[in-house]
């Protein structure tokens, strides 16, 4: 059984004292990606753009398909790679 969290209703605010965290799940059957999250935000009169990625570097999924060995996924709880 997979537990989600509700999405929060968009758009939303943040502040140093009520910060939010979002909990990204990434997953693919047949290929090898590359990707990266573009998060705009917004204050007042001020607007960008941050880009949320593997310290530079393009976060990677990739899909096993029929037949591919364990699948593995990084445990937050414990950062390290585990085998599903």
């Amino acid at each position: 059984m997979c537990v989600r969290n509700r999405a929060p209703a968009l758009p939303f605010a943040v502040t140093a004292d009520e910060p939010l965290a979002l909990r990204v799940e990434a997953a693919t059957a047949r290929c090898d990606c590359a990707w990266y999250i573009e998060l705009d935000w917004s204050a007042g009169d001020e607007r960008g753009t941050v880009r949320v990625d593997d310290d530079g570097d393009p976060f990677r999924t990739s899909g096993g398909g029929a037949g591919a060995a364990t699948p593995y996924f990084f445990a937050m709880d414990t950062e390290s790679w585990q085998g599903a």
